[in-house]
């Protein structure tokens, strides 16, 4: 696995920062038209739209189902590499806890 130098990792540190700031001048600019163009308070859209759309921006869609199946086939792979069994109910029954068996 390669790794990044310091060096490397501060620069990406920086470019990454000059991105979201320009990303935040554009979101600022955006708000501002609003305000002036429909009449909703500037603290309506801070403290309920903004957290609204942040959080809805974050959400994944569903994993289509193929990919659901080779996820769950591959962790069963791994499981049996490993001897352990997840999720057992015999574990609550020995006093192991269910999500770890070996």
């Amino acid at each position: 696995m390669a790794e990044i130098t310091p060096f490397v990792a501060v620069l990406l540190l920086l470019a990454s920062t000059a991105v979201v700031a320009v990303c935040a001048e554009f979101l600022v600019s955006a708000i501002d038209a609003m305000v002036a163009s429909s009449g909703v308070s500037t603290t309506f859209i801070g403290l309920i739209v903004l957290p609204i759309v942040g959080n809805a921006a974050e959400v994944r869609p569903p994993a289509p189902s193929h990919l659901i199946v080779a996820r769950h086939r591959r962790n069963r792979r791994i499981q049996k590499q490993n001897g352990s069994r997840c999720g057992s109910r015999r574990g609550l029954v020995h006093g192991i806890p269910h999500n770890c068996q070996f």
